[in-house]
Parts: structure tokens; sequence; C-alpha cells
């Protein structure tokens, strides 16, 4: 046996075993919490009707839907011998590895534990039963993955089997950053993939980002799936674990932008509520800056730590980083890095990020994407924005927010065309987190010779702001265009369709489950406070469109952006004939003929979520809007929704 890679194996069984005692959590008391006991098990966007179905469902008329039960990350890792697991930065991915390595090779994982499998009550055990040795290695350059896929992997194996450990152990193989191996990157997996498919006993499991990783091409035997945010459930049993605040009153961490889990953990040290990232990161630095380590200087560090290490944009041992910095989240996280170095950078001249843009925009795009959605002024984020776009703005602008099957309550009081209010049921669906773009609906142009009669529409600076100028047939016509184009490219599958959302969809998608504060008192996408600095509205005095995503305090619970104000958006549900009275009032009734497609031209369609000339009441998330479908204006567009074929 090599002795080379037995010290080498050993190790990794080293590094495994002391992956436990690195900080992970700081609780509000200043307690450092370790991954050991701070973990909060991860689930992945893969259900067990999913499995059991096999991607075939049937479903009869009445049946109500289910609120999908999902599985861990580590079933996933336990029942497949290959898997990709995607998530973007903050999102937990090294965290779950290392927690992975560390009960493998410790006390390993043959106790149950239950764990939540949504916000709906369900609960379900989770174990893995098998012997199994974990090599971890963090991916930072093509380099390291070569010499992981070429050298150091196969001889590990050889020197296990040599062992006659073949029938006593798995080999756990985990590639950790893969998209910092750059364009090397698939085509070594690949490879790497090609061996593991002949070997027995031996299991891979890939980490790597959502937006990098998605755009591969690879081998159908390595299962895809993505790291799901952390249920509200979740962060509650972890406030009680960790800190003994549990229960339905507790709002550290409850907020929608600590479903992240690095934003979680900037929200848990600093008691923050959560709602929103950068306001969590302001409330973080707080509490750790010190005389010695000021918000300005952390912001620097962050900045010149990613500046002098781009592309490997490696996190550094705790040892390492003790000596400089006193908060530990800065060195463990580069979701937090990445928002210190926007607020750093957000104090230099554009042309600093114009230039660090085309240096490196993998890296600088989702900090300069950060920027946007700082406390900047509206106006100084509205130029921003414009910048970005002459940059071809990297942003994921055709991504979707996925909103399960659930219960809420539709309507309000404050107006009577949304009267009465009250609950109602609706199936998963998945709905665009931005409005239709003019980037992505000139490509729909382009390829159809559709006639658009925008006026901005292909300017250079307002390629990220919302399509406008589009009639409701426009919009549906753009829809059947990219299901073809989703369902050749695999993005969606045979049986979905690229639709308008319903009148029922929309509102969901923008309260989530968000009820009055008071009768007669309206609900938007935050809550039933009113914010200035929420919406591309009437207050904000813009009076046109800007670039999508600049008021993250308005998102909605689903994580949607510019559901308030911005454009009206088109749905599919049909209003009646006359501009100021419904004929399909509520309560919503999808059965009663107000879905139909085929209605005559003189039938109003609904629009919903105000616009940038729009005040309060008409950006909340109940108002109800209208326009003949041949209609259109600078000041009306659409967003899509993914859903079953034929399924409202």
């Amino acid at each position: 046996m090599n002795t080379s890679i037995t010290e080498m194996g050993q190790i990794l069984q080293t590094t495994a075993v002391g992956f436990g005692s690195e900080p992970l959590l700081v609780l509000p008391n200043g307690h450092v919490e370790n991954l050991a006991n701070g973990y909060i098990p991860l689930l992945v966007n893969f259900t067990f009707e999913d499995k059991a179905a096999k991607g075939l469902r049937k479903r009869t008329p009445n049946d109500k839907p289910e609120p999908p039960v999902y599985f861990s990350a580590l079933e996933l890792v336990r029942d497949y011998q290959m898997v990709l697991l995607c998530g973007g930065a903050g999102s937990g991915k090294t965290t779950f590895a290392k927690h992975l390595c560390y009960r493998l090779a410790t006390t390993g994982l043959k106790e149950a534990r239950s764990l939540p499998r949504n916000d709906f009550g369900a609960v379900r055990e989770e174990s893995w039963a098998e012997v199994v040795v974990p090599w971890h290695f963090e991916i930072d350059s093509p380099g390291t993955l070569k010499v992981a896929v070429e050298s150091t992997v196969p001889r590990l194996v050889e020197a296990l089997w040599s062992g006659a450990k073949e029938t006593e152990a798995t080999a756990l193989v985990i590639l950790d950053g893969i998209e910092r191996a750059g364009d090397e990157a698939p085509s070594l997996l690949k490879a790497l993939i090609d061996r593991v498919r002949q070997w027995t006993n031996v299991k891979l499991v890939v980490l790597g980002d959502i937006e990098v990783c998605h755009r591969w091409n690879l081998p159908s035997d390595i299962v895809r799936h993505d790291l799901l945010p952390l249920l509200d459930t979740q962060r509650r049993q972890a406030l009680d674990h960790l800190t003994g605040i549990g229960g339905s009153k507790a709002v550290i961490g409850t907020g929608a932008a600590a479903a992240k889990p690095a934003v979680f953990a900037l929200a848990l040290e600093a008691a923050d509520p959560g709602n929103q990232a950068e306001e969590v990161l302001d409330a973080w630095l707080s509490v750790v800056k010190t005389e010695d380590d000021s918000a300005h200087q952390l912001a620097t560090q962050a900045f010149d730590q990613i500046e002098r290490k781009p592309l490997h944009d490696t996190q550094e041992s705790s040892a390492s980083n003790s000596s400089k910095c006193t908060a530990p989240l800065l060195s463990c996280s580069r979701a937090i890095q990445r928002l210190l170095a926007a607020r750093h950078l957000s104090r230099l001249d554009p042309e600093t990020a114009v230039e660090l843009f085309h240096r490196a925009p993998e890296i600088w795009g989702p900090i300069i994407h950060s920027l946007l959605q700082s406390t900047l002024p509206a106006l100084e984020r509205k130029k921003a924005g414009r910048v970005l776009s002459r940059l071809g703005d990297p942003r994921p602008l055709e991504g979707l927010a996925r909103v399960d099957a659930g219960t809420f309550l539709m309507g309000s009081d404050s107006h009577p065309n949304s009267q009465p209010p009250e609950k109602m049921i609706v199936g998963r669906f998945r709905i665009s987190i931005y409005v239709v773009v003019n980037r992505n609906y000139l490509t729909f142009i382009e390829q159809t010779g559709r006639e658009w009669r925008s006026v901005d529409g292909r300017a250079a600076d307002k390629r990220n702001a919302p399509a406008t100028e589009l009639t409701w047939h426009d919009a549906n016509a753009y829809c059947s265009w990219l299901t073809l184009r989703w369902r050749a490219s695999g993005q969606i599958g045979l049986d979905e369709d690229v639709r308008l959302p319903t009148e029922l969809e929309w509102e969901r998608a923008s309260r989530g489950d968000l009820a009055e504060a008071g009768r007669g008192k309206p609900v938007w996408p935050w809550g039933s406070e009113w914010q200035d600095d929420a919406a591309n509205s009437e207050e904000t005095g813009f009076n046109e469109t800007c670039a999508v995503g600049l008021f993250p305090r308005g998102c909605s619970p689903y994580g949607c952006h510019d559901m308030a104000g911005q454009v009206w958006e088109w749905c599919s549900t049909l209003w009646g004939e006359d501009m100021a009275t419904p004929s399909f009032r509520y309560p919503y009734r999808a059965d009663d003929g107000r879905e139909g497609l085929n209605a005559a031209e003189t039938v109003r369609r609904v629009l919903r979520g105000g616009c940038f000339s729009s005040g309060g009441l008409k950006v909340s998330t109940s108002y109800r809007g209208s326009l003949e479908p041949a209609g259109f204006w600078r000041g009306n567009g659409f967003r899509i929704v993914v859903a079953k074929s034929n399924g409202v």
C-alpha cells in the first residue's frame, strides 16, 4: 500500500473529525456554537410524492392538493450513488458537507432522528445504517479538481480496497465548490462519473453553485437537485434548541431573508427578525464591530480578501482568521463576505465596479447585485441598475420561485372589488422572481418577428427593466414560445407549461400567509404597514420603470420582486366588460368561467400589482385592475408561471 496515500486517507479522516469543532453560529448572548451542535439539516427539492410517482401524477378534479413532503439532503446521498446538490452562496452547501463528514467519521448515522419535512407538520425519521468513509475535497481551482479526479481519488479507492475493506465500508467522495474549477469542471466531472460508475461501494457527492451547475450537460447517472431554504419550522426548532426561545412568538431569524442559512446565522447573532439581508447585515455589524474591528474595516477586509483571490473564493479556517477578525462568521461564509464587499464597493467610483466586473463577472456580478439591494437611496440604485444593464446584468432574470400548495386568505375589505376575503386552496406552482424584462422579450421578438411598439425596450441601459407596451395576447404568445424553448432545453418537464398566472396564483405569490391587520387595511408583499422604500410606486417619484429588483424591502414572502408597483401585471383571469365593476366577483371560483381563454375581445382581463404611478392602495396585494386584452401602455407587463399542463 502506498504510504503517501495511506497518510492522505488518515489526514482526510482527521480533518472530517475536526469539522465538528468548527464555529458555526453565534448566539445572541455571544456564545459560539460549533458545527456538531448547531447544524440544521437541509432539505432538497425532491418529494416523497416525486419518488413514489416517478414523475407521473394523476389527480381527480375534486382532489385537494397535498403539501409536499421533502427528502433531506442526507437521504439523497444515502439513496443514490452519485448526486449533484446545487445552491447559491449562503445556502449551506459546505456546512452540509462538513457535518456529513463529521458524523460519518465519528458517531455515524445509524441512530434515527426526526426531521420536519414541510411547514404543515410532516415529520419523518432520517438515518443511514452503512459504514461510510468520507473524503472531503474543497475545490478551489481547475488544478485541484484535476488532481483529485485523475490521481487522488482513484488511488484512495485502490488503497481502501487493497485493505480488504470493500465489503465493510462505502467510500464517499465529496467535491465541494465544483464551480471554482471553471470551464474544465464539466469534462473532469464526466471523467470521474465514468470511473465511479464502474466502482462498487463508492459514492460521489458534488456541491456547486446553482447558476453555474444548472448550465452543465452531465450524464443521467448523477442525480441533480437543489437545496431548499430553511423552513420556518426548522428555524423555530433551532432557536428553541440553541437558545430556549421557541414557539409561535419567536421572531429572531423568522423573516423571509433568514430562510437562507447564512443570513439566519447573522440574524441569530444580531437577534434580528431577518426580513431583508442588507438590513440584517446592518444589525449584525452593530453587534460585532469593536474599536479594533469597525464596520468599515470589516467591509474593507472582505473586499480585499475577494479582490486578492477572486477565482479561489475559498473559505479559510477559523484558526487562520482568528487573529484577523473578531467576527467568525466573516471567515466562514462567502455570502456574508459578498454582502460586506458590496458595502465597501458602494463607496468607490462606478468605474471600479465596471473594471472588477469585466475582470471576474462570476465573482463581482453577485456583489454588484447585492449593491443594488443595499440601503443606497432609490435614485442611486436606479443609476446602478442602468450601469448593470450595460454590463449585461448577470442576475438570473428568468429565475423561478417555488410556491407550495396550501391555504391562504385571498381578497380584502380595503376595496369593494376585492370583497369578500375568503380562505382559498391553491396547488403548488413556480412563478418568475422578476417580471419579464426587455432583454428576454427582445429575444422572443427577434426570433418570431412579432411587432413590439416599445419606445425604450431596445435601449442598452434598460435591458433589465420590465418589458412593457404589451397586450394580453403578446404575453400569451411569449408564454407559448417559452414553453417550447424550455421543454427543449429540459428546464421544464414535457408535462409542464409556461403561462400567465391566475389571479389566485398571483395573490398567493405576492402575499403568502399575510393577513389584514385590521378591517379595510391593505396588505402589501412585505406586511400591513406601508414602507416608503419598498416599491417603485407614485411615492417614489420615478414615474417610469427601472431595473427589476431594486426594492428588496418589498420582496414577497416567496422571494418575488416588484409585485407592488413597477408595472401592472397581466393575469389569465377574466374581469368583465365594465371597467368599474367586475362581472367575475369574489370569492374567486376557478370553475365559473373566469379562466376561459377564448372570451370576446370586449371582455377585460385582470391586471395586478399597480405600477410606477400608482398609489399605496393600488399596489397592495389584493387590489384588482383590468384592461382590454388588446390594450397596452408603458405601465403594464407580466410575469410567468410554470405548472403542470391543464392545471389551474
